[in-house]
């Protein structure tokens, strides 16, 4: 099977379980009218005050879940959202989904359900975040720093690497450029660049979120940029 029919298997699995199943309504994907009108049989302006307050993305053998307090949804197919706290994330939506929870339980067993035999790692848990108020967050938000990140994540080869980034450019809905702060310019697919701003909290918080992408420290790095390590906790 291609890493494509894995995407959309991952993709469809998700709105077919959430309308099924649970009834949790899918918010944005990359999915087109017509291809959720043909995958659920109908349509229906489920959730009028469009509070979404989990994330969910599948990366290889780790599906990541992250608490969401405030989000934006960019134009194409990138949403930007904001961590209990203050971490600022710009992602795609290709292998993302952005859903609405009563309780932190349900988003976690909803997320084994997806993951298969993949690991569920929750961002908030890592970070010993607050899990009991999800039910008063996620509400849509102008973040008003929406193309201003100090930090690019770089998913390849089953690793993490964090970048500090000078500036970077769109290309399309499919490529990114970025210059990092050593002066090396990248393009990258976009699918596999978080773009990450921190500056009201700790820098644990991007190493933390990175970890939940993969699954371990082990296979998180600093490419450019100061030397950083991790607090122990």
């Amino acid at each position: 099977m291609s890493d494509m029919d894995d995407k959309n298997g991952f993709l469809k699995a998700t709105l077919l379980a959430a309308v099924v199943f649970t009834g949790v309504p899918v918010a944005l994907s990359c999915l087109t009218s017509d291809q959720i009108n043909y995958y659920s049989g109908n349509t229906d302006l489920i959730d009028t005050e469009k509070q979404f307050n989990t994330l969910l993305e599948a990366n290889g053998d780790v599906v990541s879940l992250t608490l969401v307090q405030n989000y934006y949804d960019n134009a194409g197919s990138t949403v930007q959202i904001r961590t209990q706290d203050g971490l600022d994330v710009i992602t795609s939506l290709r292998d993302a989904q952005l859903l609405n929870f009563s309780s932190y339980e349900e988003a976690y067993d909803y997320a084994c359900q997806i993951a298969g035999d993949s690991e569920v790692v929750c961002y908030d848990v890592v970070q010993g975040l607050n899990l009991d108020n999800i039910d008063e967050i996620g509400y849509k938000k102008y973040l008003g720093r929406e193309y201003t990140y100090q930090y690019a994540i770089v998913l390849e080869n089953d690793q993490a690497n964090i970048y500090d980034v000078d500036s970077y450019r769109r290309f399309g809905d499919d490529k990114i450029q970025f210059t990092t702060v050593d002066g090396v310019p990248m393009l990258k697919d976009v699918d596999n660049v978080k773009f990450v701003g921190e500056d009201s909290v700790n820098e644990d918080s991007i190493y933390t979120y990175a970890e939940s992408l993969v699954g371990s420290v082990e296979k998180v790095q600093k490419i450019s940029g100061h030397a950083y390590q991790k607090t122990n906790r």
